[in-house]
C-alpha cells in the first residue's frame, strides 16, 4: 500500500482545488466538531478522506489531479435543506436526479479550482 498523502502532496495534487477541500473540512467541523477525519486507502480507487461522526459516514472526499470528488448520501431532509439552500442549479439538479437508496440520495460532486 502506498503512504498516505501528507499536506505538501495533497497540495500539489490538488492545485487550486486545495482551497476548496480545506473549506469542506473547515465546514463540516464547525457543524459536527466531533467528526473525524480519517484517511483509507480503497484497491479500486487509492486513497480517499472519510468523514465521520458516532453514527454515520457525513463525505467521502477523493483527491485526484487538479480537483476532488465529494460523496454523500442524504437524506430526504437533507435534500429538502439543499433545495431551500442557495446552491447552484446544476448541483440542485444532481441531488434530485441521485439514486435513492437505502442509506440515503448517493451524490458525487467534483469540485476544481472554480
Amino acid at each position: 500500500m502506498p503512504a498516505c498523502p501528507g499536506e505538501v502532496e495533497l497540495a500539489t495534487l490538488l492545485g487550486r482545488a486545495k482551497r476548496h477541500w480545506d473549506a469542506v473540512l473547515a465546514r463540516v467541523a464547525e457543524v459536527h466538531p466531533k467528526a473525524r477525519i480519517e484517511w483509507k486507502f480503497y484497491k479500486t480507487a487509492g486513497w480517499r478522506v472519510v468523514v465521520r461522526d458516532s453514527r454515520r459516514n457525513l463525505v467521502y472526499l477523493n483527491p485526484t489531479e487538479g480537483k476532488f470528488v465529494a460523496s454523500f448520501a442524504l437524506s430526504d431532509e437533507a435534500v429538502k435543506a439543499a433545495e431551500a439552500s442557495e446552491l447552484p442549479r446544476d448541483v440542485l439538479n444532481s441531488l434530485r436526479a441521485a439514486a435513492k437508496l437505502p442509506e440515503g440520495r448517493a451524490v458525487r460532486i467534483e469540485v476544481d479550482s472554480a
